[in-house]
């Protein structure tokens, strides 16, 4: 069971975990060819449904991504998302500096668990010898962390991350 948090949300106005697998039916047979696992919140703290959405999409053949914050990753279902082939993880991640990540994110330790997420995907992806999922890093810019933004490339690179995109400060 990957569920994270679920008793913490008031989940009356999301639609239901059979409803979001539905919908994953209906989009193959409306011919979607891609789909974005996002949302207004961590989409992970129901990580068992979108686990089994990742794997309903690729049984349809349909590219599938998902942006996340990237701390609440198992070593199993991470194991299991390299496994089904899953196509890209985008991490909101912030900062290489752990005090700004931690601060940013208004979680300590966020940074040390997606350190451990990206070396256990770079484990399965070497057993499983595929390049899939691609792991992209999305920092959001602030004025806390903007002046790292060319520490987060080096720190992209160390951890087997292959992109990484930098929105502009508006």
């Amino acid at each position: 069971d990957y569920d994270n948090r679920r008793e913490e949300y008031d989940w009356a106005n999301e639609m239901s975990d059979e409803r979001l697998l539905r919908l994953i039916d209906e989009c193959a047979e409306l011919g979607v060819k891609e789909i974005l696992i996002s949302g207004n919140g961590e989409p992970m703290t129901r990580a068992n449904t979108i686990l089994e959405m990742m794997k309903k999409m690729k049984s349809h053949g349909i590219i599938g991504g998902l942006t996340t914050n990237g701390p609440l990753f198992t070593e199993e279902m991470t194991k299991e998302i390299v496994k089904i082939g899953y196509d890209r993880i985008n991490v909101s991640l912030q900062s290489p500096d752990e005090e700004t990540q931690d601060k940013i994110r208004k979680s300590k330790g966020s940074l040390k668990r997606n350190i451990k997420f990206f070396s256990w995907l770079k484990k399965w992806k070497e057993y499983y010898k595929t390049d899939k999922p691609i792991l992209a890093i999305a920092p959001v810019t602030y004025t806390s962390n903007y002046k790292q933004i060319f520490e987060l490339f080096k720190f992209a690179k160390e951890h087997g991350v292959s992109q990484v995109y930098a929105a502009p400060i508006k």
